[in-house]
């Protein structure tokens, strides 16, 4: 087959609601039950919207939910690639650690350490478009790490 008709029978498949995992629109589903503890504001925050937006409603009490998900963090580590002449570092790797662990409430879980890298190019003479490069990142980062829990979670079902 060549290109064009891949092309055409993917097109077809995806406009007829065929999706190769998660839900239309590439979201994993969110497990129902759900209680979730720890984590940074920020991150929780983050996730809370997700699971909103997927039509997950988490329990409020660890009482009535099926799944407790703990976390721990997620811990920002940053790493330095490559330095210029004058020793400034001018590549850096950026990474999102963060600790899970997901059990029935009357049961404990082994944590499963979730992490995403991404590396980053910084320019000295203009720090403060670094800056807000790295919150960019981190959001990106933020976002990778709630999509692969949504699987983990989901694989526990």
């Amino acid at each position: 087959m060549n290109l064009r008709a891949v092309l055409l029978v993917a097109t077809l498949l995806a406009g007829c609601g065929f999706h190769l995992a998660g839900e239309p629109g590439g979201r994993t589903a969110a497990p129902a039950g759900l209680h979730i503890e720890g984590g940074t504001p920020e991150f929780r925050a983050r996730l809370l919207r997700h699971l909103h937006a997927a039509g997950a409603h988490p329990a409020r009490a660890r009482a009535d939910a099926s799944l407790i998900v703990q976390l721990d963090g997620p811990e920002e580590r940053r790493q330095t690639l490559t330095v210029t002449e004058v020793v400034h570092a001018r590549e850096y790797e950026l990474g999102l650690h963060l600790t899970v662990r997901a059990h029935a409430p009357d049961a404990t879980a082994r944590p499963v350490v979730l992490s995403r890298y991404r590396s980053w190019l910084v320019d000295a003479e203009r720090y403060l478009a670094a800056d807000e490069q790295r919150r960019v990142l981190l959001a990106e980062l933020q976002d990778e790490l709630i999509e692969a829990l949504l699987l983990l979670l989901a694989a526990r079902r």
